[in-house]
């Protein structure tokens, strides 16, 4: 739904203008607390955001030149739930809010994300290859190639998740001599009222006779499954007698479900991430930035086009970078040195038409803008 945001019209309590970058934009990147920034903000925004994405300290007590990484683990949790429930008040209905992560408080974070929106409110958590090639293996026995987001919406049910590019899904595809296939599974869920024509017994290529395991139904009645069966179109697993797959055939499909698991090939890198910020700013070094392709993702699954976006740990500027290129409204706050180092010379290069990331494969050319904010300290 188009939002109409009026917020330039007035001033938001607190915050002062640093600037105009472009022209005709509703962006906004905020250099402040997002503890203080955030309930400022909240009349305006409230319920409008269709996708949160943060990005906080991991907790990996470790000491950045932009930030401190070295909290307890009681300081870390404390840290974060106020501005967790501040956050949740942006989201629209159908709205979804993204979290990155690693194994320092992944599950810890689960647990409090849990308490504080429920249960029912998690979606699923994506593992992300976050490596080329295995790092620091003279200080870990097992060396971390991944970290995790964890995803909670307002009403799981109806939140928006768009299907993907079949391109991302292609390390997935089964090659034979005549069509590239993806398994797909022809079990579905038993409705309330059984139907037993969907209840069967099934002889598999290797002789073992199968029905449908507990609380489960074929999805197609027995003359479809026999048809399918006799032209070709089903996989038993490689040994020949697992549950069957009907063959969904990529040339018949555009889009498919995103996955759990995102590779370097689908997301990008960590080290892609940092050749990407040295094309703007040569003198200067971000050691934890995310890929615009992994951001990319996550946008095209949660958002559409016109949609705002939310990133209140923005650090350096990877989610304002791709949602302006990807035509998407975006709010970004960011509290440390990076916001003028890295934040404000990344978002005027993209106005000005960036060719690294994302943009040849979204075909920017330039253009956008933003609105830079500073945190009042006098009307703390």
């Amino acid at each position: 739904m188009e939002q109409n945001f009026n917020y330039h019209k007035g001033k938001i309590p607190g915050l002062k203008g640093g600037g105009v970058f472009g022209a005709g934009s509703e962006n906004l990147l905020i250099h402040g607390d997002n503890l203080f920034v955030l309930p400022r903000l909240k009349d305006t925004f409230q319920g409008t955001v269709q996708c949160i994405y943060i990005d906080p300290p991991y907790n990996t007590c470790n000491e950045f030149e932009h930030f401190t990484d070295s909290l307890s683990h009681e300081e870390w949790l404390a840290m974060m739930e106020p501005r967790l429930e501040l956050l949740w008040d942006f989201l629209s209905v159908s709205g979804s809010i993204w979290i990155s992560i690693d194994d320092e408080e992944c599950h810890y974070l689960k647990v409090l994300c849990d308490k504080i929106w429920g249960r029912d409110k998690f979606v699923t958590m994506i593992v992300r290859q976050k490596n080329d090639s295995p790092r620091n293996y003279k200080r870990r026995k097992i060396v971390h190639m991944q970290d995790y987001v964890l995803i909670y919406a307002k009403n799981p049910a109806q939140c928006l998740l768009r299907e993907v590019s079949v391109n991302y899904l292609e390390r997935y595809f089964v090659h034979d001599s005549i069509r590239d296939w993806i398994p797909d599974s022809i079990l579905s869920k038993i409705s309330d009222d059984k139907d037993t024509r969907f209840f069967y017994k099934i002889i598999t290529p290797s002789g073992k006779e199968l029905y449908p395991p507990y609380r489960r139904q074929w999805s197609v009645m027995q003359d479809e499954f026999e048809n399918l069966y006799h032209t070709n179109q089903l996989w038993f697993g490689v040994l020949g007698d697992e549950y069957p797959c009907r063959k969904k055939y990529i040339d018949e499909v555009e889009t498919l479900p995103p996955t759990s698991l995102w590779t370097q090939n689908m997301v990008g890198t960590n080290q892609e991430a940092r050749v990407e910020l040295c094309a703007f700013n040569h003198n200067e070094f971000f050691y934890v930035p995310k890929p615009e392709k992994f951001m990319q993702m996550i946008l095209s699954i949660a958002t559409n086009e016109g949609d705002l976006v939310l990133d209140a740990f923005l650090g350096s500027g990877t989610t304002a970078a791709v949602a302006t290129k990807m035509n998407r409204k975006w709010i970004g706050i960011e509290k440390g040195s990076q916001c003028e180092e890295f934040c404000i010379p990344r978002l005027k290069a993209v106005i000005a038409g960036d060719s690294g990331g994302i943009s040849s494969a979204v075909g920017w050319q330039g253009g956008s803008g933003f609105k830079y904010l500073y945190e009042s300290e006098t009307e703390r």
